[in-house]
């Protein structure tokens, strides 16, 4: 059961791979955007272009993703898309524990849940 309007189950999908394969991702979202960018939901493009930054800065293209991940939750905080700020909250937060930074990796994180929409944390 979808709990936001724009969660198409393939993109949950791709949102939450992981391990090695964040090159097949990086080329996934890339391949999508390059055939989907007018998507009549923006939001999906979003979600989608944060799954491409958060597999660059994977892939050691930190210099691409991150800022990318700025620009994305700014776009959201704008749009009051709480969602989606969660998710850059989340990947910067996930960033920022990789980087050794535990005390702003911490701070990303609960800033994430909080940011989740009452509806997503029933459902999870």
């Amino acid at each position: 059961m979808s709990v936001y309007s724009s969660d198409p189950d393939w993109l949950r999908e791709l949102e939450v791979l992981s391990g090695e394969k964040f090159s097949e991702i990086a080329a996934t979202a890339q391949t999508w955007l390059d055939e989907h960018r007018q998507e009549p939901d923006p939001v999906v493009v979003r979600r989608v272009e944060l799954v491409l930054a958060s597999a660059c800065t994977r892939l050691g293209q930190i210099e691409d993703g991150a800022p990318r991940m700025r620009e994305i939750g700014q776009w959201a905080a704008e749009r009051g898309e709480r969602y989606l700020q969660a998710r850059v909250e989340r990947q910067l937060a996930v960033l920022l524990r990789r980087a050794g930074e535990a005390t702003a990796s911490l701070e990303h994180a609960v800033a994430s849940i909080n940011m989740l929409p009452a509806a997503v944390l029933r459902a999870g």
